[in-house]
Formats: structure tokens, C-alpha cells, sequence
């Protein structure tokens, strides 16, 4: 009788301390949280931790770990999801293993995109049913040739089987979709993601002639179809010749602003006699956040014998102060060491005609190499980040083989 009665004071859910009996903090560890989404839930899973002086947090998907800011106040947690415009905020009950509220993505002066946001304290699979992926059944590790509804382009799958989960990503020639986690059972795939910026949810079925087909969920906005085939010869036409630059056309003329508020030309002669590496970006992109940790990375690497990056950012349409607030944060949360001038608003067409070395921007981000003596010599769209494994790996090193080509020789410094 005593061990029933034990057990049951185990099993019991916490309750909330009565009102006005002070602040409810969240249990520290593993939860699991999801969005509620059109299509079903949006799972994924948060780690937060108790520090000196404040709290930790970490947004998992896969092998990706996202450190996030956490601040604690009352009965109420907030997850600042830098370097976006994106935060989650929840109240804490049942004794603190228990999150409710709101996901918010702000779109500069458009208007934010919000859904609600849960968790519960304790690991759980992401799926229900995750544990007996591997069991039998037909296999799903590989590469695929892939559809999506909203677009001629082609795009590919590719993915990873583990003993109790399923990873991968979608590559298109616009960049990858982020770290996939999910589950395979008896035909049936399920896959999220969520980063701050983006919530992903995949379903597919697997149908009797071996193909996938089934829905994508991105936000509570936007709904398509999507269809696969297994194809391990499926590929992304070259980034490198999806944008051309036009001939007679140099960066005379082109002056943006810093991210301080004064006028930078980019023939400036600080930046005479180096190669140069010209990003279109945005911080409001994941795929250019990629872009910037390795771009970082290269100048510090490369800096010394002669490469500039500059990164021009498209931003979402707002006031010039608050785009140029939101580079500033850019450049300090991921410790960007090159310079970022604003160079307009969020879109492929203003882009395309603020800078005119290229036919179109097709792509945030677009890079645009430039030797040291002034000729520009490639243009790469898009970004295949690390959650596409070998292709990024391969993308790191013709980045780094391309910007020792264009860097001055040692008599020319």
C-alpha cells in the first residue's frame, strides 16, 4: 500500500503555486516543444540551463545545436532566437514542466508571423512512434530527385538513417532547408525543423512504385506538395552558373551605407589591390548566416595576405535606422569581422538593380569574387550549408581554392 502510495506522488503532475506565492522558474533540461502548425505539429526540442546570473538555452534539430538567449522573469520565459527578429515567449505552469505561448517572427514594418508555441520537460522522441526506425521495411538513406509544387527548379533530397531517427536535408539552387530530424515507419516519413527564422514540417507516403509524395509545411503561411524519387545521381545545376556577370560593368558608381549611417563606395581605394569577396545577403536569411560563419572564418584566415569581404545587406523593408540595428546585430552576434554596408530592401529585383555587375539576383545570398586587380571572376548563388554534409564540404573548398587565385601576388603588397 505504501509503495502504491509512493508511486502515485511520483507520477503526479506539479502544481502551481498559489497566487501572488512569487516567480515559477522552468525546470533546467532536456524539453520538448513543438508549434502548432496548419499541418500538424512543428516538433523539435530546447535544452535550457541555470548559469551565474542568468539562464542558457540551445535549440536542437539533428546534429545542430542553436545557442539561443533565455531570460526568466515571473512566471514567464523568454528565447531571443538571435541573430533574427524572432523570439519565443511562455508562461510557465504545473510546477515548471510545463511551457505555453507564442513563437514571433518579426518581418520589419510587415507584419509579424506568429504561432503558438508548447513544451513539456523531459526528452521525448520528436514523432510519436520514433525508436523503431530502422526496423524492417523499405529503406530511405539516400538521395532523391525531388518536385516541389511552387517551382520548375529542381531540388534534392537527401537522407540519413539511424537506428531510432532519420536525418537530411532538401538542396535546391537556392540553398539547403536546414537540419531535418524525423522519423521512418512502414512507408510513412516525418521530418522538422525549426531555427529561429524557419519552422519545416515534411509528411510523405511511400507509394507502390517506390516514390514519395506528400506535404510541406513552412510557418503557419505557406502549404505545398511535394514528390520524390530515389535517384542517386540527382543533382542542383552548378551554383557557379546560375548568375552571369555583364560585361563593362565595374563597381564605379556603387556607393551603400554603413552600418553607422555614412556613405561607403566600394571602389574605394582602402580596398585597391585586394581581392574581394562582395556578399548580397540578409540577416533575416539562415542560409546567409551560414554563409557568414565561414565568410568570417576566411577573412580572418586570408585577411592578412589581401581578401576583403564586404557584405551588402538586403533587408526587410523598414526605416534606414532599423535596418542598419538589425546589421549591428548581425555583425555581433555571429562576430563578423568585415564590414556590412545597407543596401537596400529585401527583394531579388531591387537587388538586382542596385547591383548591376550581375544579369539578375536570383539568390540571398549571392557571392561575387573579384581578383585584386579589379576583374571580376565568379558568381555563386545561393549556399549549401552543413546540414548538406559532402556538398558543403565541397562548396568550403572551392570557396577557399577560387580566393587563393584571386589574391595579389606577394610583390604586389
Amino acid at each position: 500500500m505504501l509503495a502504491l502510495l509512493l508511486i502515485g506522488l511520483m507520477t503526479t503532475t506539479p502544481q502551481d503555486p498559489t497566487p501572488g506565492a512569487g516567480p515559477l522558474e522552468p525546470r533546467t533540461g532536456r524539453w520538448h516543444a513543438w508549434l502548432d502548425s496548419p499541418s500538424g505539429e512543428i516538433p523539435f526540442s530546447i535544452d535550457i540551463g541555470r548559469v551565474p546570473g542568468g539562464w542558457v538555452a540551445y535549440i536542437n534539430n539533428g546534429s545542430e545545436r542553436i545557442p539561443i538567449e533565455a531570460t526568466h522573469e515571473d512566471r514567464t520565459l523568454r528565447l531571443h532566437c538571435t541573430p533574427y527578429d524572432s523570439w519565443i515567449e511562455a508562461d510557465i505552469t504545473q510546477g515548471g514542466v510545463r511551457l505555453d505561448g507564442e513563437w514571433t517572427l518579426e518581418r520589419g514594418e510587415g507584419e509579424a508571423r506568429t504561432m503558438p508555441f508548447h513544451a513539456t520537460h523531459g526528452a521525448k522522441p520528436r514523432f510519436p512512434g520514433q525508436g523503431k526506425t530502422a526496423r524492417g521495411g523499405a529503406r530511405l538513406a539516400g538521395r532523391w530527385s525531388v518536385e516541389f509544387e511552387s517551382s520548375e527548379e529542381p531540388a534534392v533530397a537527401i537522407f540519413e538513417q539511424g537506428p531510432r531517427s532519420v536525418t537530411g536535408t532538401f538542396m535546391t539552387t537556392l540553398g539547403d532547408y536546414r537540419f531535418l530530424e524525423g522519423t521512418w515507419e512502414e512507408g510513412v516519413l516525418r521530418l522538422s525543423c525549426f531555427d529561429g527564422a524557419h519552422a519545416f514540417r515534411f509528411d510523405a507516403q511511400l507509394d507502390a512504385e517506390g516514390n514519395l509524395g506528400g506535404v510541406f509545411q513552412s510557418g503557419a503561411h505557406w502549404t505545398e506538395v511535394w514528390a520524390a524519387r530515389r535517384d542517386e545521381d540527382a543533382r542542383v545545376p552548378d551554383p557557379f552558373g546560375l548568375t552571369r556577370l555583364k560585361e563593362g560593368v565595374d563597381l564605379s558608381g556603387l556607393t551603400f551605407e554603413t552600418i553607422d549611417g555614412e556613405p561607403q563606395a566600394l571602389d574605394d581605394p582602402a580596398f585597391e589591390g585586394k581581392a574581394l569577396v562582395l556578399v548580397l545577403f540578409g540577416s533575416w536569411c539562415p542560409n546567409c548566416v551560414d554563409e557568414a560563419r565561414l565568410l568570417a572564418r576566411l577573412q580572418r584566415q586570408y585577411g592578412p595576405r589581401g581578401l576583403q569581404v564586404v557584405g551588402l545587406g538586403f533587408e526587410q523593408q523598414d526605416s534606414p535606422e532599423n535596418q542598419r540595428a538589425r546589421l549591428q546585430r548581425f555583425q555581433r552576434a555571429l562576430d563578423v569581422p568585415y564590414p556590412l554596408l545597407r543596401a537596400g530592401n529585401a527583394s531579388k529585383a531591387e537587388a538586382s538593380e542596385a547591383f548591376p555587375l550581375l544579369d539578375r539576383v536570383l539568390a540571398f545570398p549571392t557571392t561575387v569574387f573579384i581578383a585584386a586587380d579589379g576583374t571580376p571572376r565568379a558568381v555563386h548563388t545561393g549556399f549549401n550549408g552543413p546540414a548538406t554534409g559532402p556538398a558543403h564540404e565541397r562548396l568550403v573548398d572551392q570557396f577557399e581554392l577560387l580566393i587563393e587565385d584571386l589574391l595579389p601576388a606577394d610583390d604586389d603588397r
